[in-house]
C-alpha cells in the first residue's frame, strides 16, 4: 500500500513537470562535455526529473541494502548471544 501511494506521488510531480514545462516552447541551449543541442525547455524538464529519480533510486537502494546488510549482522549477533544467555542459566542456577 505504501508503495502504490508513492508511485502516485511521484506520477503526480511528473505530470506536473511536464504541465509546467508544456506551457514554455522556448528552445534552450544545452551544452554537454563534447557537444551541444537545442531542448524545449519541457523535454529538458522531463529529462532533468527522470535522472534525478534515477540517481535518488540507486541512492535509496544503495542506503537500503546497507541497512538490511546491518540489520541481519546484528540479527545473527543477537541469536548468538541468547544462545549463550540460555547456556550460562543452567551453570549459574547450579551454584
Amino acid at each position: 500500500m505504501k508503495a502504490l501511494v508513492i508511485l502516485v506521488v511521484v506520477i503526480v510531480f511528473f505530470v506536473l513537470a511536464l504541465a509546467i514545462g508544456a506551457q514554455n516552447d522556448q528552445l534552450v541551449s544545452v551544452h554537454y562535455l563534447v557537444a551541444s543541442s537545442d531542448l524545449r525547455v519541457s523535454w529538458l524538464m522531463a529529462i532533468m526529473f527522470v535522472i534525478g529519480f534515477i540517481i535518488a533510486c540507486l541512492g535509496l537502494g544503495f542506503f537500503y541494502t546497507k541497512t538490511r546488510l546491518q540489520l541481519m549482522s546484528l540479527r545473527r549477533k543477537l541469536r548468538k548471544q541468547q544462545r549463550e544467555l540460555e547456556q550460562a542459566k543452567p551453570l549459574q542456577s547450579g551454584d
